[in-house]
């Protein structure tokens, strides 16, 4: 499932950076337009670093050693990796999902829609609001689905090794 999200997501921030690049070189002249553009692209390069970092600990995470068995020591490092990777995860939403918001608002105003941001205020407000809603809307059903059970059920398969080890 970390996998699947970081493809995903790389494809995404590869296409946000593309269409960054083309408003930088297409506006070239305008510096507003320019340093917004230029705004997102260093936004997302850290995420972008960091992500993959983070990806790579879960993709390649494995047993530690310091568990009585094998696989335990798996199920609890793969549990610790993807905790880590999901609280992350769950910052860079915090950060990275209103300013996109913000900039992506700005952007398609100042290049679409005549007047600007200040021509229409409201109906600016109005998509950065929405735009907001369903972003978390989605990001919290994705954080349900591919975050909170998979660490539900790793904890409860970690924890009936214990109760199985205090058995014996």
């Amino acid at each position: 499932m970390v996998i699947q999200y970081f493809r995903v997501n790389l494809l995404l921030q590869l296409l946000i950076y593309l269409l960054l690049s083309y408003v930088i070189v297409a506006h070239r002249f305008d510096p507003v337009m320019v340093m917004a553009s230029v705004a997102g692209i260093v936004l997302y390069i850290p995420f972008t670093v960091f992500l993959y970092k983070r990806a790579q600990e879960v993709i390649s995470g494995g047993p530690n050693g310091e568990a009585t068995g094998a696989l335990y020591g798996y199920l609890q490092e793969t549990r610790r990796a993807l905790l880590r990777f999901y609280r992350f995860k769950k910052l860079s939403d915090v950060i990275l999902v209103p300013l996109s918001c913000t900039i992506g608002t700005y952007l398609t105003f100042a290049l679409f829609i005549p007047g600007g941001i200040r021509g229409s205020i409201y109906l600016a407000l109005t998509v950065f609001v929405l735009t907001l809603i369903s972003c978390y809307v989605t990001i919290g059903t994705e954080n349900r689905e591919k975050f909170r059970k998979p660490l539900q059920q790793l904890k409860e398969l970690t924890d009936e090794f214990s109760e199985m080890g205090s058995i014996y």
